[in-house]
C-alpha cells in the first residue's frame, strides 16, 4: 500500500492486510501491531465526532414531511397570488365599458340626423355599454370606416346623407321600394377583439339602436297620421307604417374561423406548454457525462441547448399550424399561412429561451415554476381586453403573447395591419432572452483531478493523525 499524499514515498510499502498508522506532520509511517487494531479503530471514530473549537454545532435537519408540508403551503400561496392575477383581469369589465368608444356622426342635417344625435348624447355609458362619442368635425363615411378599421374607434354609427329627405319622398310617393335600413349604417370590426365586440360592442349598440329605431317609427307614424298620403302608404307601402326607419350593419373583417375562438386562448397556452415538455424531455440528452469544466464549455454545452430549442419549437409550431388549417382556417394567401407558422415559432423559441434562463437560475427540478408565472402574465394581458381592466394590467401590451395573438388575427382575418409592431417585439423578446441564456450560465465546477490535488494542502492545514486501512 502506498499513501503519496501523505508524504509517504511510492517505494515505501507495508505487509498487506496490516493497519498502517500515518503521521501527516512528520511524513512517516509504521506498522501498528494487531493488539493495538480495535483501539485505533475506536480513537479514529472518537476524534472524528469531536467537535473543534470554535466549530459551530450541527444542526438538526427537520423532518422531511415538515419541509414537504412548507413547502407545498409556500407554492399554494405563490399559485393563489398567480391565478388571482389572472382572474383579476377580467374581473370587473362592465366597469370599464366607457372606455370603449363608438363615434356617432351624421351626415344628414334633417330629423333622423338630429334625432340620431340628440338619442347618442342621452346615453349613459358604463355598466354594459360603451361610450358614444358624437363627432362633429366634417369627414367622410370612408374616413369613418378607416378609422374603425385602423382601431381608432370600436365601431362607427353613420346617417347617412339626407336620410330624412329620401324617408319623407318616399313616404310622399307611397314607395314601396323605399329600403328603411338605408338610413343609418353601424360599422364594426370584429377581428380587433371578437369576445369584446361581441359582447361590448355589436350586441349593446345593436340594442340601442333597435329601441331608437322602434321609438322613432312609432313617433314617425303618428306624425303622420293626418297626411292625406296615409291611406296609399298603406296600401302600396305598409313598411313606411311598421318600421320606417332601420339601420344596416358593416363587419369589416368578420371572425368566421370557429378554430380561432380557442386556438388564440386555450391553444396558445397548450402550444407553450408542449414546447416547454417538449424542451424538457431533451433536455437530459443535452447534458454530458461530466459537466463542463470551463467557461467556453458551458457556452458550447448552451448553443447545443440553442439548436435543440430551434428544432423543437420548428416541429411543435408547424403541427400547430397544420391543425388549424386541417379544422378550417382558411388562411387569405400562402404566404399567410407561412407567416402564421414563422410567428409562432419566432413566439415559442422566446420561451425557451426563458426557460432556458429560469433552468440557469433555479437547476432544472425547479425550473417548472417558471412556467406558470409565463402563462399567468402572458394571458392576461393576451386573453383579456386591456381596455376593460384596471391600469394595473396594461403591461399586458409589452407581453409577447399579446403581440403573438394581435399578429394571428391580422393574418387569420385579414384585419388590422400591426404585424411590423408585433413581429419587432417578438424579435426583441427572443433576441434579449437569447442573450440572457447565455449570461446566467452557471460557473463551472472544478475537475475531480483539481479537487483531489488540493486534498493534500488541506489535510496539512488541519495538522493531526488520521488512521488508514
Amino acid at each position: 500500500t502506498t499513501a503519496p499524499q501523505a508524504g509517504i514515498g511510492q517505494s515505501d510499502t507495508f505487509p498487506e492486510g496490516q493497519c498502517v498508522f500515518i503521521d501527516v506532520n512528520q511524513d512517516k509511517g509504521r506498522v501498528v501491531p494487531e493488539a493495538d487494531k480495535e483501539q485505533l479503530a475506536a480513537n479514529a471514530v472518537s476524534n472524528d465526532s469531536v467537535k473543534q473549537e470554535g466549530e459551530p454545532a450541527p444542526k438538526k435537519a427537520p423532518p422531511l414531511f415538515i419541509k414537504a408540508a412548507v413547502g407545498s403551503l409556500i407554492l399554494s400561496i405563490v399559485f393563489y397570488v398567480f391565478l388571482f392575477i389572472y382572474l383579476g383581469a377580467s374581473s370587473n369589465q362592465l366597469a370599464y365599458t366607457q372606455n370603449l368608444q363608438v363615434a356617432v356622426m351624421s351626415f344628414d342635417s334633417g330629423m333622423i340626423g338630429q334625432a340620431v344625435l340628440g338619442f347618442a348624447g342621452a346615453v349613459h355609458s358604463g355598466n354594459g355599454l360603451p361610450s358614444l362619442q358624437v363627432i362633429t368635425t366634417p369627414t367622410s363615411i370612408d374616413d369613418m370606416r378607416n378609422r374603425v378599421g385602423n382601431a381608432e374607434f370600436w365601431g362607427a354609427v353613420l346617417v347617412q346623407t339626407d336620410a330624412t329627405s329620401k324617408l319623407n319622398a318616399a313616404f310622399a310617393a307611397a314607395d314601396g321600394t323605399f329600403n328603411p335600413a338605408s338610413a343609418i349604417q353601424f360599422i364594426y370590426d370584429e377581428s380587433r377583439f371578437p369576445t369584446t365586440v361581441a359582447s361590448r360592442i355589436s350586441g349593446p349598440v345593436r340594442g340601442l339602436l333597435t329601441a331608437f329605431c322602434q321609438n322613432f317609427s312609432a313617433t314617425f307614424v303618428q306624425k303622420m297620421g293626418a297626411n292625406p298620403k296615409i291611406s296609399a302608404v298603406a296600401t302600396s307601402a305598409p313598411k313606411l307604417l311598421s318600421q320606417p326607419l332601420w339601420f344596416t350593419e358593416t363587419n369589416l373583417h368578420p371572425a368566421t374561423v370557429q378554430v380561432a375562438t380557442f386556438g388564440l386562448t386555450v391553444g396558445m397556452i397548450l402550444l407553450v406548454v408542449f414546447s416547454w415538455a417538449s424542451w424538457a424531455a431533451t433536455y437530459g440528452m443535452t447534458e454530458p457525462p461530466t459537466p463542463p469544466a470551463t467557461h467556453g464549455g458551458m457556452v458550447a454545452l448552451q448553443a447545443s441547448r440553442v439548436c435543440v430549442a430551434l428544432w423543437i419549437t420548428f416541429c411543435v409550431t408547424l403541427s400547430f399550424t397544420l391543425i388549424w388549417q386541417a379544422l378550417g382556417a382558411d388562411f387569405p394567401s400562402g404566404g399567410a399561412w407561412v407567416g402564421f407558422w414563422l410567428l409562432h415559432w419566432l413566439h415559442m423559441f422566446n420561451y425557451a429561451m426563458t426557460l432556458s434562463v429560469a433552468t440557469n437560475l433555479l437547476t432544472f427540478p425547479k425550473a417548472p415554476m417558471a412556467l406558470i408565472f409565463i402563462i399567468v402574465f402572458n394571458a392576461s394581458g393576451a386573453f383579456n381586453e386591456l381596455s376593460l381592466t384596471t391600469p394595473f394590467y396594461q403591461w399586458g401590451w409589452a407581453m409577447p403573447m399579446a403581440h403573438a395573438v394581435m399578429a394571428s388575427r391580422t393574418l387569420v382575418y385579414n384585419g388590422r395591419d400591426t404585424l411590423g409592431i408585433n413581429v419587432g417585439a417578438l424579435a426583441i423578446w427572443a433576441t434579449f432572452m437569447f442573450c440572457l441564456s447565455f449570461l446566467t450560465l452557471p460557473r463551472p465546477k472544478p475537475s475531480a483531478s483539481a479537487s483531489s490535488s488540493s486534498a493534500p494542502t488541506a489535510a496539512a492545514a488541519g495538522g493531526g493523525q488520521r488512521a488508514a486501512p
